[in-house]
């Protein structure tokens, strides 16, 4: 009895650490985005065919994402999130969020982009065709002295999958969500 209500307690614990993970990497204080996504039911759903345009500026977004992250760029890295997020210099400079400053990440390389890894994902948005892009990033994260406090093990990661954005096909994509 005990090791059963030891299993569950360990279980209990993991899916708590697990669902701690999923938050934006950049704020321990992260926020909902108010427009939620929900999952596609069918896996026949055509996949909006972007233009090599509109992906090289995807892969920009999140090119920009890891420059402002290595640079602690406040005002860039805001300005590559989805509005929606309600990231602000006000609450940036407020401490209400912060950039991730518990060690480096490095790009290792964007994956091409793939529209059936796309229609796997399972993720849709109500933005309209054409306006939600999933990349696939490698990347590498370390420490430096002691700072390892952080829901990111030392290591390479793969696959890690963005999620960015846009109001349509003159605006620029923004980071809606990323992870595994």
């Amino acid at each position: 009895m005990r090791r059963r209500i030891l299993i569950w307690i360990l279980a209990a614990l993991l899916m708590l650490t697990a669902a701690a993970c999923k938050q934006d990497v950049t704020s321990h204080s992260f926020s909902t985005p108010t427009q939620t996504p929900t999952a596609q039911t069918e896996p026949e759903t055509p996949i909006y065919a972007f233009s090599d345009a509109d992906i090289a500026a995807a892969e920009q977004t999140v090119l920009d994402y890891y420059d402002a992250m290595a640079n602690r760029d406040a005002e860039k890295f805001i300005a590559l999130m989805d509005p929606r997020f309600g990231y602000s210099m006000d609450k940036y400079n407020s401490g209400e969020i912060s950039l991730w400053d518990e060690g480096d990440l490095l790009l290792l390389e964007i994956l091409p982009y793939d529209a059936e890894f796309q229609r796997s994902f399972g993720y849709h948005t109500d933005l309209g065709d054409g306006n939600t892009i999933i990349l696939r990033a490698d990347f590498e994260v370390s420490f430096t002295g002691d700072n390892m406090n952080s829901c990111y093990n030392a290591g390479i990661y793969t696959d890690w999958a963005f999620v960015l954005v846009r109001d349509g096909a003159e605006s620029p994509w923004r980071i809606y969500d990323q992870g595994y």
